[in-house]
């Protein structure tokens, strides 16, 4: 076979999407809807209030990827309270491409009590970090702590965000990628 046949293909989140949730859905409800299925690593259901908004969302990841493909081959369109839920493959978040040198990278998922030496221990040898800020989650046991890495130079930072694309840390996947702000956030919607 050819070369890139033998390539493996970049790990997938084991996560899906579960949609058309009620707004009042909790995450205990969501946990019990998929017991059958088994092997729930994390649960994130989002908290935004949107005014006249008529339903919310979750993610769910797995431990094992038959697991995903389960819940979506039974789950798709039943019933959770008195709702057809749609229970999809989560979608890989597509990278961002920086506009010009980027030199800050942004990485989600972290767990709860993760501290900022370990972030620099995790991805300082890709270089020089020149200031972390991190925001840390209050829930114990979430994976929803991130942070912002400023490298010394933009090469450190595509280092890092090419080796951790993909890659878990302490038993989760983390979202890793250029961080985006304000005027460049802007510029890059219009262009779209």
């Amino acid at each position: 076979g050819k070369a890139d046949d033998r390539a493996e293909p970049p790990t997938l989140p084991r996560k899906i999407y579960v949609g058309n949730l009620q707004p009042e859905t909790r995450e205990i409800e969501i946990s019990t809807f998929f017991d059958a299925i088994g092997g729930i690593k994390d649960i994130f259901l989002s908290r935004k209030r949107i005014p006249r908004q008529k339903s919310t969302f979750a993610f769910v990841e797995f431990e094992t990827e038959n697991q995903v493909e389960e819940a979506v081959k039974t789950l798709n369109g039943a019933l959770l309270n008195g709702r057809n839920v749609q229970v999809v493959r989560a979608k890989p978040r597509t990278p961002v491409q920086p506009i010009g040198p980027c030199t800050e990278i942004f990485i989600g998922g972290l767990p709860h009590d993760v501290q900022e030496h370990d972030v620099v221990d995790m991805i300082g040898k890709y270089g020089a970090v020149k200031r972390t800020n991190l925001f840390k989650s209050p829930l114990p046991g979430s994976r929803n702590s991130y942070a912002f890495v400023h490298f010394q130079n933009p090469e450190a930072a595509e280092k890092a965000v090419k080796a951790w694309r993909y890659k878990e840390y302490r038993g989760g996947l983390l979202r890793i990628d250029f961080a985006v702000h304000g005027k460049e956030k802007r510029k890059r919607l219009r262009q779209e």
